[in-house]
């Protein structure tokens, strides 16, 4: 589903619990974003989907496991 410029709007976006910046964000209440919630790594991953077979997929740390889960990018924890 493509993404309409009507759906977006200006709202804080948290550079570190003390620094925010305006940046316009997207909002639609009928698209669907993949996550997981991995507890094993301690990050959630979240896959956004484009055009085509094309998708980015981002690992995103819980609060103090940026080392630990880039330590553990591996190809074999990727495919899991």
């Amino acid at each position: 589903m493509p993404f309409h410029p009507q759906f977006t709007h200006e709202s804080n976006f948290y550079l570190d619990r003390e620094r925010t910046v305006k940046v316009p964000m997207m909002h639609h209440e009928l698209q669907t974003t993949p996550y997981f919630l991995d507890e094993e790594l301690s990050c959630t991953v979240v896959e956004l989907k484009y055009t085509g077979n094309a998708s980015a997929v981002f690992i995103l740390p819980d609060q103090g496991r940026m080392q630990e889960v880039e330590a553990s990018l591996q190809p074999e924890t990727l495919k899991k």
